[in-house]
């Protein structure tokens, strides 16, 4: 069965971090150096300071970059840049677009999954992973113990679980329009008794990898690790995986 988990989100603190606008990144997989470089100077804050963190050669001896992004990551925390909320949450989130002179609207929520063996067919995959990929990305979630990234799912169509992301609090986190023109909006629902429903009604739902396969891959290969070291107790946090889940009849998966 899949197991769909709210947790306590890390969210930036826009006091602290600035605009959202310059902060807002695409999947970290379709940027190149030059992109990469860009937003991280508009902005040093941007979170491909941390998911694509660089070497530090101005020290004595060369600073590896996860341990670069590991001390990053430590210490926008401690200067309150990026802030854990206390409330265990479910995060519908929605980017609305343009494509081929069409507008639409993506719909989903970023929860937690309970990592599972490819062999359980729970979780499915469609493509090839390499290992170098897999590789680099266990090196930065060991370093860091932090998952900067969400893997994109898809479920198969739950009327009940529209009904209760239908539910979230009206106010956004956040509503931000990117330098591309695509409208971001983040809400959460924190309510215990709908968190209970959403867990319910997909636990009986496969759940189909769209895009992450080398972050899920990280992920197993991670839990595996760590369960070598601090046993299989389930409640241990590296047994699951922040997503990004979205409806298969969604109208905006384009």
């Amino acid at each position: 069965m899949a197991i769909v988990l709210p947790f306590r989100g890390i969210r930036y603190n826009a006091d602290q971090a600035g605009d959202m606008v310059q902060l807002v990144a695409p999947p970290y997989d379709v940027v190149d150096d030059e992109k990469r470089d860009g937003l991280v100077l508009r902005n040093h804050y941007n979170i491909f300071s941390l998911e694509l963190s660089k070497p530090d050669f101005s020290g004595t001896h060369k600073v590896d970059k996860y341990t670069c992004a590991k001390k990053k990551f430590e210490g926008w925390l401690s200067k309150k840049i990026l802030e854990q909320k206390d409330e265990p949450a479910i995060y519908p989130y929605d980017i609305s677009f343009s494509t081929l002179g069409k507008n639409s609207c993506r719909k989903g929520f970023v929860a937690l999954i309970r990592v599972e063996d490819w062999e359980s067919r729970i979780v499915r995959p469609h493509e090839r992973t390499f290992d170098s990929i897999t590789e680099d990305r266990f090196h930065l979630l060991q370093a860091t113990e932090a998952q900067f990234s969400q893997v994109f799912i898809l479920y198969r169509h739950s009327p009940d679980t529209a009904r209760v992301l239908a539910k979230s609090e009206r106010k956004e986190l956040y509503t931000v329009k990117d330098e591309a023109g695509n409208t971001h909006r983040l809400w959460k629902i924190t309510d215990v008794d709908r968190l209970k429903s959403l867990h319910e009604c997909l636990l009986e739902t496969v759940l189909y990898i769209a895009d992450g396969h080398h972050r899920y891959t990280t992920a197993i290969k991670y839990r595996n690790e760590m369960q070598k070291v601090y046993g299989k107790d389930p409640s241990k946090p590296y047994n699951y995986l922040m997503v990004y889940l979205v409806d298969s009849e969604d109208p905006g998966l384009v």
